[in-house]
C-alpha cells in the first residue's frame, strides 16, 4: 500500500485475510456506544443488526460507507468506524460459533482489541480464546439462555468487567444478534464466510504515513467529530475532477471550499454548517445529470426509483452507492456537474442571491424553487421531495443557462414557457419516465441550438429567437414530451408574430385553469381544427372571434378549476353538458367518466376539453361550444346559466333523464370517482373506478333515491362487487332489484323464489307509494 488516500472496497473477513491485520481500536477513541441501555442507542442498535440481517440475506453487496484508519505493522487503527467495526466483529463471532456449517472455522485470524481500557482489551482476548466453547447452537438451542448469560457463568469471567461500558454494550449487542440471527444463522454463515460472496462492504481507507495517532486524528477532522457522508463525497468527488478534468481540479477546489461556499455561508443556521445545502444540492444534480450523461447506458428502473427518491426509495449519499446505481463519474458527468453548481452558486449569477430582470415567474419561478430545494430540503406543504416537474424545470433552467449564456432573461423566459406547457400536457408516471423527460428536454434544446447556428451563419440579420424557431417546426417531433402539445406551440408561436395575438396568448396562457394549454380557446375561434395533426396558418385570422370566446370562457374555466364551486360540486356542468348531448368518451370496460374533477390530470374538464389526435373528445368540444353559444349563457352568472341550459334538455336515452332529474346530483355523488359502465341495456354507477369495487344499479340506484326524498319507509341500498350478484333494495321485509328491463322481488332473503313486476308502476304499487314517486 502507498501513501495515497486510497479507498478499496471490501468485506470485513478481507481486512484479516486479505491484509492480516488485527483491529485495535485507539485509546483515544470513545467506549462502544451500540450497547448502551439508553432508549437512543437500543433503538439505534436494533435497527443497525436488522438492517445487517436484511442485507445479508438479500443476495446483493450493501456499504456501510467510508471507514478510516492507520494501517501499519500487522494493525489497522481506525479513527472513524469504531462502532460499525466492533458489531461486525461481534457479528462474525456469533455466526462462525452457532453455526451448524462448519465447526471447524477458526477465531484465530479475527483478533479485535480495544485500547481505551485495559478491562476491554483482555475481554476481547478471552472471547476470542473461549467463544467457540461458550456460544454455540447446542447451548442456544433451548432459546431460554441469552449470550451474555452464557459468558458471565463463565470461570474465566470477571465481574468488575460490568463495570466496563465497553465490554457491557459487546453483551448486549450479542444478546440482540442471537435474537434476530438465529434462525438464520447457518444462512448468515454461507453468504458471510463463503468465497466471492460480498454482502456487507465498505470502503476501507488505511491512511499511512502518520505516526502519531492524534495527531492523524486531529489532520482527519480538526472539529473532533466523526467525517460528514457529505465530506467523505466530496473527497472522492475531487479525486475524480483530479483524475478527469486535472485542468480544472484547483479551480474546482477553491470554488467549492471557497467561492461557492461564500454563497451559502449567509443562509447557514444553528448549526453553522453548510454541508447540508451541498449535500441536497448534489443529490438532485447526481440524478438529473447521472441519467443522462452515461455514455449511452440506461440505468435500470428499481437504481432510478432510488436516484429520484421514488416509491419511497431514499438515496445513500456515498459515492460507491451512485456507482452501483449505475452513475458514471466521468469527465462528462463531471463537466456538468460544474457547470450546474457555477450557474447555482456562484456569486454573480446565483438565483439565491440575484433576482433575473424580465423574466416571467409563471413558468417557472427558479428563485423560489432553488431556496426550497436547497435551504429547506423542500418540506414545505407535505412535500418531502423534489416533483418530477420541479427536477425537469431546474434541468431545464440549468441547460439553458449553459448553453446561451449570453441570451436575454427575455428569451431565457420563453424557453421556460414553452417547456413549462410540454411539462403540463405530457403525463410523468414513474422515474423511467422522468430520465425520458429528462433527455426530451436535451434533444429539444440541442435541436433549437443547431437551428440557431444554421440560421446565424445563413444571414447575419436573421430571427433566431426561440419562438421563431417554434414556429417553423411544425414537424420537428420532441422526444419523449406531449407531441399535440408541441403542434398547439407552434401555431401559438406563428400567431404572436403578431403583437395583438402575442398580448391575447400571453393571457390566455397565464389562465389558472389553462395554465399554458389553450388549444380549447383556438378551437372555439376556428384557428385550430378539433384533432391534430395541425398545419401551419397560412395567415393570420382577426382576433374578434377569438375576444369573444374567451371573454365567456374565461369565468367558466375559472369555474370549473375550482372544486368548491357550486357548479363543480352540484354537477352543475355536467348536466348541462348531458343537456347537449352525451359528451363522455368511452374508456376501458365499456365505461365513461363524468370529467367532473377538477384536479385529477386524466379526468378533469381540462383533460376532457384537450385538443389530441383522438375524435373521441369531438362530442365533448361541440357541447362546450354549444352551452357557450346559449343564448341563456351569461359570464357574469355561470351558476344560473348552466341551470337555464340544464332545463332545456330533452334527451332520449334513459340514463341522461335520471341524472338531469331531481335525483341526478344524488346518483352522481355515489360515483365518487366520476365512473358509469353499461352492460347490454343496463346502467352501473360504480363508487370506485372498478366493477370489482361496489357499484349500483342505475333504475334501482333511482328509485332508493326517491324514496329516501319522499316516503318514509326506510330503504336500504345494498351494494354489490361481484358481477354474479344483483345491488338491491331492502324495504320492510322483501327486497327489490332491476336488471335487463325487470324488476325482482323477494322476501326475507329466498333469493330462488321472487315475482317479476313488469314495470315501474307495478313496484311503485308493490311498494304501496303514489305513482307520482319516480319516474
Amino acid at each position: 500500500m502507498n501513501d495515497r488516500f486510497e479507498a478499496k472496497e471490501m468485506s470485513f473477513v478481507d481486512i484479516f485475510h486479505k491484509y492480516g491485520f488485527e483491529i485495535s481500536i485507539p485509546s483515544i477513541q470513545r467506549d462502544y456506544a451500540q450497547g448502551r441501555n439508553t432508549v437512543e442507542a437500543k433503538k439505534i442498535r436494533e435497527n443497525f443488526v436488522r438492517q445487517l440481517k436484511e442485507y445479508i440475506l438479500s443476495g446483493e453487496s450493501h456499504s456501510l460507507d467510508f471507514i478510516y484508519g492507520s494501517g501499519e505493522n500487522g494493525s489497522f487503527v481506525p479513527l472513524d468506524g469504531q462502532q460499525r467495526l466492533t458489531t461486525l466483529w461481534l457479528l462474525h463471532i456469533y455466526v462462525l460459533c452457532v453455526n451448524n456449517k462448519n465447526q471447524e472455522d477458526s477465531l484465530d485470524d479475527f483478533k479485535f482489541t480495544y485500547q481505551t481500557r485495559d478491562s476491554s482489551k483482555r475481554f476481547c482476548h478471552a472471547l476470542l480464546l473461549s467463544a467457540k466453547n461458550v456460544l454455540n447452537h447446542k447451548s442456544l438451542a433451548s432459546r431460554k439462555v441469552r449470550p451474555s448469560e452464557l459468558i458471565r457463568n463463565e470461570g474465566w469471567w470477571f465481574i468488575a468487567w460490568d463495570d466496563d461500558p465497553t465490554v457491557y454494550g459487546m453483551l448486549n449487542m450479542l444478546d440482540e444478534i442471537d435474537k434476530v440471527f438465529f434462525d438464520v444463522v447457518d444462512e448468515a454463515y454461507e453468504r458471510l464466510f463463503s468465497a466471492g460472496s460480498y454482502p456487507i462492504v465498505f470502503e476501507f481507507l488505511p491512511l499511512n504515513g502518520f505516526h502519531d495517532i492524534d495527531d492523524l486524528y486531529i489532520k482527519m477532522n480538526a472539529r473532533g467529530l466523526p467525517l460528514t457522508s457529505f465530506e467523505i463525497f466530496k473527497s472522492k468527488l475531487i479525486e475524480d475532477v483530479e483524475r478527469y478534468l486535472p485542468n480544472e481540479e484547483k479551480l474546482f477546489k477553491a470554488n467549492i471550499d471557497v467561492n461557492w461556499s461564500d454563497t451559502l455561508w449567509a443562509f447557514r443556521d444553528a448549526d453553522k454548517s453548510i454541508d447540508k445545502f451541498l449535500q441536497r444540492i448534489m443529490i438532485v444534480l447526481l440524478a438529473n445529470e447521472g441519467t443522462v450523461a452515461g455514455d449511452g447506458k440506461t440505468i435500470d428502473p428499481a437504481s432510478l426509483d432510488c436516484l429520484f427518491e421514488a416509491n419511497d426509495k431514499k438515496v445513500t449519499f456515498a459515492h460507491n452507492w451512485y456507482e452501483r446505481k449505475g452513475v458514471i463519474f466521468n469527465s462528462a458527468l463531471l463537466a456538468r456537474l460544474n457547470s450546474d453548481l457555477h450557474l447555482l452558486l456562484d456569486p454573480e449569477v446565483s438565483p439565491l442571491t440575484n433576482s433575473i430582470d424580465g423574466y416571467d415567474t409563471f413558468w417557472f419561478d427558479v428563485s423560489e424553487a432553488v431556496r426550497r430545494w436547497i435551504l429547506k430540503g423542500w418540506d414545505v406543504d407535505n412535500e418531502a421531495n423534489l416533483s418530477y416537474s420541479t427536477r425537469l424545470k431546474l434541468h431545464a433552467f440549468l441547460k439553458y443557462r449553459k448553453a446561451f449564456a449570453d441570451s436575454s432573461n427575455e428569451e431565457f423566459s420563453e424557453w421556460m414557457r414553452v417547456v413549462h406547457n410540454l411539462l403540463e400536457a405530457t403525463p410523468i408516471d414513474s422515474s423511467s419516465d422522468m430520465a425520458r423527460a429528462l433527455r426530451g428536454i436535451e434533444n429539444m434544446l440541442a435541436s433549437y441550438g443547431k437551428w440557431r447556428d444554421k440560421m446565424l451563419g445563413d444571414s447575419q440579420g436573421s430571427d433566431v429567437s426561440i419562438n421563431e424557431w417554434v414556429a417553423k417546426s411544425m414537424s420537428f417531433k420532441p422526444l419523449f414530451m406531449n407531441n399535440d402539445q408541441w403542434q398547439e406551440e407552434v401555431v401559438k408561436a406563428q400567431l404572436r408574430r403578431n403583437e395583438e395575438w402575442k398580448e391575447l396568448i400571453y393571457k390566455a396562457e397565464h389562465h389558472p385553469y389553462l395554465r399554458g394549454q389553450i388549444g380549447v380557446t383556438l378551437w372555439l375561434a376556428g384557428v385550430i381544427p378539433p384533432a391534430t395533426p395541425f398545419v401551419d396558418l397560412t395567415e393570420i385570422p382577426p382576433i374578434g372571434l377569438y375576444q369573444s370566446y374567451i371573454t365567456k370562457a374565461y369565468p367558466l374555466f375559472e369555474k370549473l378549476g375550482n372544486a368548491a364551486s357550486e357548479e363543480v360540486k352540484n354537477f352543475l356542468m355536467v348536466r348541462a353538458m348531458l343537456a347537449q348531448g352525451d359528451y363522455m368518451p368511452w374508456a376501458s370496460s365499456y365505461r365513461k367518466n363524468l370529467y367532473n374533477r377538477p384536479n385529477h390530470r386524466d379526468y378533469s374538464w381540462k383533460s376532457l376539453f384537450r385538443i389530441t389526435t383522438s375524435s373521441t373528445n369531438g362530442p365533448a368540444l361541440k357541447c362546450l361550444k354549444g352551452i357557450l353559444d346559449n343564448t341563456c349563457f351569461s359570464e357574469s352568472d355561470i351558476c344560473r346559466s348552466l341551470t337555464t341550459i340544464m332545463s332545456q334538455g330533452e334527451p332520449t336515452e334513459f340514463w341522461r333523464k335520471a341524472f338531469l332529474g331531481e335525483c341526478g346530483v344524488k346518483l352522481m355523488e355515489y360515483a365518487k370517482q366520476g365512473f358509469i359502465a353499461f352492460d347490454g341495456e343496463n346502467v352501473l354507477i360504480y363508487g370506485s373506478s372498478q366493477r370489482n369495487h361496489y357499484h349500483a344499479e342505475l333504475k334501482s340506484r333511482l328509485l332508493y333515491e326517491c324514496l329516501c326524498k319522499q316516503s318514509h319507509c326506510s330503504p336500504e341500498y345494498v351494494s354489490v362487487k361481484s358481477q354474479e350478484e344483483d345491488s338491491h333494495i331492502d324495504i320492510k321485509g322483501f327486497s327489490i332489484c332491476h336488471w335487463n328491463s325487470e324488476w325482482k322481488v323477494w322476501k326475507d332473503g329466498q333469493y330462488d323464489q321472487y315475482e317479476i313486476l313488469q314495470n315501474e308502476d307495478e313496484v311503485l304499487e308493490y311498494i304501496g307509494v303514489p305513482k307520482t314517486y319516480m319516474l
